[in-house]
Protein backbone atom coordinates (compact mmCIF):
# COMPACT_ATOMS: atom_id res chain seq x y z
CA UNK A 1 0.00 0.00 0.00
CA UNK A 2 3.07 2.63 0.76
CA UNK A 3 4.20 1.74 -2.69
CA UNK A 4 0.72 2.44 -4.38
CA UNK A 5 0.38 5.56 -2.57
CA UNK A 6 4.17 6.25 -3.13
CA UNK A 7 3.28 5.84 -6.93
CA UNK A 8 -0.33 7.93 -6.99
CA UNK A 9 1.82 10.87 -5.29
CA UNK A 10 4.58 11.28 -8.20
CA UNK A 11 1.63 10.71 -10.83
CA UNK A 12 -0.04 13.87 -8.69
CA UNK A 13 2.69 16.03 -8.95
CA UNK A 14 4.87 15.52 -11.59
CA UNK A 15 3.15 17.93 -13.90
CA UNK A 16 3.89 21.95 -14.42
CA UNK A 17 0.53 22.12 -13.23
CA UNK A 18 0.60 20.24 -10.23
CA UNK A 19 3.79 21.70 -9.41
CA UNK A 20 2.54 25.69 -10.10
CA UNK A 21 -0.61 24.68 -7.38
CA UNK A 22 1.83 23.18 -4.95
CA UNK A 23 4.30 26.08 -4.94
CA UNK A 24 1.08 27.77 -3.85
CA UNK A 25 -0.70 25.67 -1.46
CA UNK A 26 2.10 22.99 -0.40
CA UNK A 27 5.85 24.35 -1.09
CA UNK A 28 7.59 21.71 0.97
CA UNK A 29 6.61 19.08 -1.46
CA UNK A 30 9.78 17.60 -3.51
CA UNK A 31 8.94 18.91 -6.63
CA UNK A 32 7.77 22.43 -5.82
CA UNK A 33 10.49 22.93 -3.47
CA UNK A 34 13.39 21.99 -5.65
CA UNK A 35 14.71 18.76 -4.04
CA UNK A 36 13.16 17.01 -7.11
CA UNK A 37 13.52 17.55 -10.99
CA UNK A 38 10.50 16.44 -12.85
CA UNK A 39 12.17 14.22 -15.47
CA UNK A 40 13.72 12.79 -12.28
CA UNK A 41 10.21 11.87 -10.41
CA UNK A 42 9.20 10.05 -14.12
CA UNK A 43 11.97 8.03 -13.49
CA UNK A 44 11.11 7.08 -10.29
CA UNK A 45 7.67 6.56 -11.58
CA UNK A 46 8.90 3.88 -14.16
CA UNK A 47 10.56 2.26 -11.22
CA UNK A 48 7.84 2.08 -8.90
CA UNK A 49 5.18 1.01 -11.63
CA UNK A 50 7.43 -2.30 -12.28
CA UNK A 51 8.31 -2.92 -8.57
CA UNK A 52 4.47 -2.28 -7.61
CA UNK A 53 3.05 -4.16 -10.56
CA UNK A 54 5.53 -7.32 -9.81
CA UNK A 55 4.62 -6.89 -5.68
CA UNK A 56 0.81 -7.05 -6.76
CA UNK A 57 0.81 -10.17 -8.70
CA UNK A 58 3.30 -11.98 -6.81
CA UNK A 59 0.37 -11.31 -4.24
CA UNK A 60 -2.49 -12.30 -6.40
CA UNK A 61 -4.25 -8.99 -6.35
CA UNK A 62 -2.45 -7.68 -9.80
CA UNK A 63 -6.47 -6.89 -11.19
CA UNK A 64 -6.95 -4.92 -8.29
CA UNK A 65 -3.60 -2.93 -8.85
CA UNK A 66 -4.51 -2.36 -12.88
CA UNK A 67 -7.56 -1.26 -11.46
CA UNK A 68 -6.17 1.25 -9.59
CA UNK A 69 -3.45 2.36 -11.79
CA UNK A 70 -6.03 3.31 -14.43
CA UNK A 71 -7.93 5.03 -11.80
CA UNK A 72 -4.66 6.90 -11.01
CA UNK A 73 -3.40 7.84 -14.88
CA UNK A 74 -7.24 9.07 -15.37
CA UNK A 75 -7.06 11.17 -11.80
CA UNK A 76 -3.64 12.73 -12.40
CA UNK A 77 -2.60 12.42 -16.47
CA UNK A 78 -6.30 13.24 -17.91
CA UNK A 79 -7.83 15.49 -16.02
CA UNK A 80 -10.00 13.31 -13.95
CA UNK A 81 -9.21 15.21 -10.82
CA UNK A 82 -10.29 18.35 -12.62
CA UNK A 83 -13.13 17.99 -14.76
CA UNK A 84 -16.23 17.67 -12.20
CA UNK A 85 -16.33 17.87 -8.55
CA UNK A 86 -18.48 14.25 -8.30
CA UNK A 87 -16.29 12.60 -11.07
CA UNK A 88 -12.97 13.88 -8.81
CA UNK A 89 -14.95 12.15 -5.41
CA UNK A 90 -15.99 9.03 -7.36
CA UNK A 91 -11.81 8.87 -8.45
CA UNK A 92 -11.01 8.93 -4.56
CA UNK A 93 -13.70 6.91 -3.19
CA UNK A 94 -12.79 3.85 -6.10
CA UNK A 95 -9.09 4.43 -5.57
CA UNK A 96 -9.57 3.56 -1.75
CA UNK A 97 -11.85 0.85 -2.27
CA UNK A 98 -8.86 -0.76 -4.35
CA UNK A 99 -6.44 -0.26 -1.17
CA UNK A 100 -9.23 -1.93 1.00
CA UNK A 101 -10.54 -4.62 -0.85
CA UNK A 102 -7.01 -5.36 -2.35
CA UNK A 103 -5.68 -5.49 1.11
CA UNK A 104 -7.95 -7.68 2.45
CA UNK A 105 -7.50 -10.31 -0.50
CA UNK A 106 -4.32 -10.75 0.18
CA UNK A 107 -5.35 -11.09 4.19
CA UNK A 108 -7.47 -13.49 3.60
CA UNK A 109 -5.85 -15.12 0.55
CA UNK A 110 -6.20 -15.08 -3.22
CA UNK A 111 -7.36 -18.09 -3.65
CA UNK A 112 -10.47 -17.13 -1.41
CA UNK A 113 -13.33 -15.45 -2.07
CA UNK A 114 -14.94 -12.48 -0.72
CA UNK A 115 -17.83 -12.90 1.55
CA UNK A 116 -21.37 -11.19 0.27
CA UNK A 117 -21.26 -9.21 3.66
CA UNK A 118 -17.87 -7.89 2.93
CA UNK A 119 -18.71 -7.32 -0.71
CA UNK A 120 -21.33 -4.90 1.42
CA UNK A 121 -19.36 -3.53 3.95
CA UNK A 122 -16.97 -2.42 0.95
CA UNK A 123 -20.29 -0.70 -1.04
CA UNK A 124 -21.02 1.26 2.12
CA UNK A 125 -17.78 2.00 2.61
CA UNK A 126 -17.32 3.78 -1.22
CA UNK A 127 -20.25 5.30 -0.43
CA UNK A 128 -19.03 6.82 2.86
CA UNK A 129 -16.07 8.32 1.08
CA UNK A 130 -17.98 9.41 -2.01
CA UNK A 131 -20.10 11.52 0.10
CA UNK A 132 -17.42 12.79 2.72
CA UNK A 133 -13.59 12.77 0.78
CA UNK A 134 -13.96 16.62 -0.30
CA UNK A 135 -13.18 17.19 3.30
CA UNK A 136 -9.49 17.20 1.43
CA UNK A 137 -10.80 20.19 -0.48
CA UNK A 138 -11.23 22.85 1.84
CA UNK A 139 -7.94 23.51 2.70
CA UNK A 140 -7.11 23.87 -1.05
CA UNK A 141 -9.25 26.25 -1.94
CA UNK A 142 -6.68 28.96 -3.03
CA UNK A 143 -4.82 25.91 -5.59
CA UNK A 144 -8.47 24.40 -6.94
CA UNK A 145 -9.14 28.46 -8.39
CA UNK A 146 -5.82 28.93 -9.77
CA UNK A 147 -6.48 25.34 -11.67
CA UNK A 148 -9.87 26.12 -12.58
CA UNK A 149 -10.58 22.86 -10.72
CA UNK A 150 -14.08 21.83 -10.45
CA UNK A 151 -14.66 20.38 -7.04
CA UNK A 152 -17.66 20.06 -4.71
CA UNK A 153 -17.14 23.01 -2.96
CA UNK A 154 -17.06 24.96 -6.51
CA UNK A 155 -20.17 22.99 -7.31
CA UNK A 156 -22.19 23.98 -4.50
CA UNK A 157 -20.24 26.92 -2.96
CA UNK A 158 -18.31 26.22 0.29
CA UNK A 159 -21.03 26.98 2.93
CA UNK A 160 -23.24 24.22 1.51
CA UNK A 161 -19.87 21.98 0.89
CA UNK A 162 -19.03 21.98 4.45
CA UNK A 163 -22.76 21.65 5.60
CA UNK A 164 -22.56 18.23 3.89
CA UNK A 165 -19.57 16.78 4.76
CA UNK A 166 -20.71 17.10 8.31
CA UNK A 167 -24.07 15.69 7.83
CA UNK A 168 -22.80 12.42 6.07
CA UNK A 169 -19.80 12.05 8.51
CA UNK A 170 -22.08 12.16 11.74
CA UNK A 171 -24.46 9.56 9.50
CA UNK A 172 -22.12 7.54 8.42
CA UNK A 173 -20.26 7.22 12.63
CA UNK A 174 -23.88 6.33 13.46
CA UNK A 175 -25.00 3.90 10.93
CA UNK A 176 -21.80 2.16 10.24
CA UNK A 177 -21.28 0.76 13.19
CA UNK A 178 -24.87 -0.70 13.93
CA UNK A 179 -25.03 -1.97 10.67
CA UNK A 180 -21.79 -3.96 10.90
CA UNK A 181 -23.25 -4.95 15.03
CA UNK A 182 -19.80 -4.02 16.98
CA UNK A 183 -19.84 -3.28 20.63
CA UNK A 184 -21.01 0.02 22.33
CA UNK A 185 -17.14 1.00 22.50
CA UNK A 186 -16.34 0.32 19.30
CA UNK A 187 -18.52 2.70 17.55
CA UNK A 188 -18.36 5.61 20.01
CA UNK A 189 -14.43 5.71 18.81
CA UNK A 190 -16.07 6.23 15.15
CA UNK A 191 -18.65 8.44 16.63
CA UNK A 192 -16.51 10.41 18.63
CA UNK A 193 -14.01 11.18 15.61
CA UNK A 194 -16.49 11.86 13.05
CA UNK A 195 -18.08 14.45 15.42
CA UNK A 196 -14.94 16.63 16.05
CA UNK A 197 -14.66 16.64 12.26
CA UNK A 198 -18.14 17.55 11.73
CA UNK A 199 -17.50 20.60 14.57
CA UNK A 200 -14.33 21.62 13.02
CA UNK A 201 -15.97 21.80 9.12
CA UNK A 202 -18.90 23.67 10.49
CA UNK A 203 -16.46 26.03 12.94
CA UNK A 204 -15.37 26.77 9.12
CA UNK A 205 -17.86 28.40 8.01
CA UNK A 206 -17.85 31.65 6.23
CA UNK A 207 -14.06 32.09 6.58
CA UNK A 208 -10.74 30.22 5.13
CA UNK A 209 -9.13 29.20 7.95
CA UNK A 210 -6.57 27.05 5.84
CA UNK A 211 -4.86 25.51 9.56
CA UNK A 212 -8.20 24.60 10.92
CA UNK A 213 -8.92 23.10 7.48
CA UNK A 214 -5.53 20.98 7.78
CA UNK A 215 -6.20 19.77 11.20
CA UNK A 216 -10.11 19.08 9.75
CA UNK A 217 -8.75 16.78 7.73
CA UNK A 218 -5.92 15.62 9.35
CA UNK A 219 -9.11 14.21 11.89
CA UNK A 220 -10.82 12.76 8.76
CA UNK A 221 -8.21 10.47 8.10
CA UNK A 222 -8.15 9.26 12.09
CA UNK A 223 -12.21 8.36 11.00
CA UNK A 224 -11.25 7.03 7.69
CA UNK A 225 -8.94 4.61 9.87
CA UNK A 226 -11.52 4.25 12.25
CA UNK A 227 -13.82 3.04 9.77
CA UNK A 228 -11.31 0.88 8.37
CA UNK A 229 -10.71 -0.88 11.85
CA UNK A 230 -14.91 -1.68 12.35
CA UNK A 231 -15.09 -5.28 10.86
CA UNK A 232 -12.24 -6.29 13.43
CA UNK A 233 -15.22 -5.97 16.23
CA UNK A 234 -16.24 -8.66 14.44
CA UNK A 235 -13.86 -11.00 15.60
CA UNK A 236 -14.28 -10.45 19.45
Amino acid sequence: MWLLTLQFCIQNQRHPSSAEEDAKNKPWRPISSGRITPSTATDLLTVVFLVTSLISYSLGVFPHYAVFTYLAVYHNDFGGSDAHGVIRNALNAAGFVCFFSGALKVVIGAGNPLSPMVHQWIGFFALALLTTIHAQDFRDVEGDELRERSTITTLVGESSARWILSVMTVFWSLFLPRWIGVEFCGGTIVAGSGCSVALMTVKGLGQRNAWLDSVMYRAYNVWLLGLCLLPLGLLT
